[in-house]
């Protein structure tokens, strides 16, 4: 089916919301050093101070895993930006975009991990980091539903398990996109409140789907998506305005949203992340953001370190096995400074030669003529 579009405008607020995301990855990475002080799949007991640079990096170390919800958050703004004007989208196109975006490259990586972990489990008789290495959560993981409840355990690259969820949160959003381009604010906010109260009412339940969380996240997303577009923010007095009222709005609604959702602990992300991705959005477009844009690669690499940073862990983990023990050379900073240096390295390789190519060919192959995405 072809596509047919109306005028879409220039994607302006990518520069700011690119770096963020940039950052959130970063965090992860950080958040994840912690690896470093397990023996095989089993966390020492240490203290986390330890870690290097702790005192300018605590915040990655402690929260680095609160990142995931930004992530969420910015799929939502990105995503409606992409497919809000073209009204006639085909289930074909859409889905392939998607995996072509995201399947290569954590193919490559499952695979990766998949020979570590036997070759680990070979030589030591114990897995690293994560343990449910089986066939099951193999087929799992290869048909990207890891984490649709149907797992017992962390497996294999298991920080995918975001982005799994995520797909879940895709199909969705296919399914209302008519409904979205149609209501377009007030549509993103019915999601966002239903979520919400959902979460509030029936809390048992919500605690089950999986996918509710990334789905508020995401329509969080794509409220701020409408709001920023509805705002004149060309003007850098009218973008003051904007950011002193959203920090108004910050403080006025926090009571609000903590009688709804800080009794959840993520619950409270869902209006810090969209607070975040919001006072970003409004410097797109901006010198600001031009300025931002040199900065475009660390944004670019995210999903790529995002995905290497765990075989890279396990790799280093197999290597330096016999030093596991006391795990001394995780406390230094040098070896804290080349484990980011390498991951970054990897992950740039893997986004100029896996990632970017793969994506083009299987557009080029899979989708239909005027695509989009």
């Amino acid at each position: 089916m072809s596509i047919q579009t109306a005028t879409s405008p220039k994607p302006g607020f990518r520069e700011a919301t690119n770096l963020l995301r940039g950052v959130c990855a970063f965090a992860v990475i950080v958040w994840h050093y912690q690896h470093f002080f397990y023996v095989g799949t089993d966390a020492l007991d240490i203290d986390l101070s330890v870690q290097p640079f702790y005192e300018s990096l605590k915040i990655f170390y402690r929260f680095g895993y609160r990142a995931v919800p930004i992530f969420w958050c910015i799929s939502g703004l990105i995503i409606t930006h992409t497919y809000i004007n073209h009204w006639k989208v085909s289930a074909r196109n859409f889905f392939v975009s998607r995996v072509s975006r995201l399947y290569p490259a954590h193919l490559l990586t499952l695979m990766v991990v998949a020979a570590l972990q036997i070759i680990s489990n070979y030589k030591y008789g114990e897995f690293q980091i994560y343990g449910s290495n089986d066939l099951f959560h193999f087929v799992l993981n290869i048909f990207f539903i890891q984490s649709w409840g149907f797992a017992s355990g962390n497996s294999f690259n298991a920080q995918t398990w975001s982005v799994s969820v995520e797909i879940a949160v895709y199909i969705f959003f296919f399914i209302i996109l008519k409904k979205i381009q149609k209501f377009k604010l007030s549509g993103a906010l019915a999601v966002l409140i239903f979520c919400i109260l959902f979460d509030w009412r029936f809390d048992k339940i919500a605690s089950r789907l999986f996918f509710l969380d990334c789905l508020t996240y995401f329509a969080t997303g794509m409220f701020i998506y409408f709001v920023v577009e509805k705002l004149n923010i060309s003007d850098r007095n009218d973008r003051r305005i904007i950011s002193n009222t959203s920090i108004l709005l910050f403080l006025l609604l926090a009571r609000f949203f903590d009688v709804l959702t800080f009794h959840n602990n993520s619950g409270a992300w869902v209006f810090i992340s969209s607070y975040l991705v919001f006072i970003l959005a409004q410097f797109d477009g901006s010198r600001i953001a031009r300025q931002l844009n040199k900065l475009k690669i660390f944004g670019d690499l995210s999903y790529s370190v995002f995905l290497w940073h765990i075989p890279i862990q396990i790799i280093i983990k197999i290597f330096l096995r016999n030093s596991e023990s006391n795990s001394s050379y995780a406390t230094n900073k040098i070896f804290f400074v080349s484990y980011l240096i390498i991951t970054y390295i990897v992950g740039y390789l893997s986004f100029r030669l896996v990632e970017r190519p793969s994506q083009r060919f299987l557009r080029q192959k899979l989708m239909a003529t005027n695509r989009i995405g």
